[in-house]
């Protein structure tokens, strides 16, 4: 699989990352797909409100938020823009997965957290 990030989001991500300092921040990718396994990050949207200095939890509502703004924006097309998956900062510590970060994405992968609900 292929993911390659716009400009403007990596320019978006930075500035998120410069005002958050040592607080780890976080949300959802929203892309569009190119070509089948190859997929650009066109927008994400930014929690910086419940992240602390080790930790990150998003808050579902707002990003549901980003996500039916971002669906709107698109037209719908889900089989061209969709949700993409979860980010989050370790600007304290290394950027390996934490054991809880594992569970996470699996915990997103096999449907047990509310945003693999919010795509279609």
């Amino acid at each position: 699989m292929r993911v390659e990030i716009s400009e403007p989001v990596k320019d978006k991500l930075r500035r998120a990352l410069r005002a958050a300092g040592s607080r780890e921040i976080g949300g959802v990718l929203m892309g569009e797909q190119i070509a089948p396994g190859h997929f650009r990050v066109v927008d994400l949207s930014i929690d910086s409100e419940t992240g602390g200095r080790a930790h990150f939890v998003r808050s579902s509502e707002a990003h549901a938020d980003a996500l039916s703004a971002f669906f709107r924006e698109t037209g719908h097309q889900y089989d061209r823009f969709n949700y993409l998956g979860e980010w989050h900062s370790h600007p304290r510590f290394s950027v390996t997965p934490s054991t809880q970060d594992i569970t996470s994405m699996i915990d997103l992968v096999e449907g047990e957290r509310e945003s693999s609900s919010l795509c279609c």
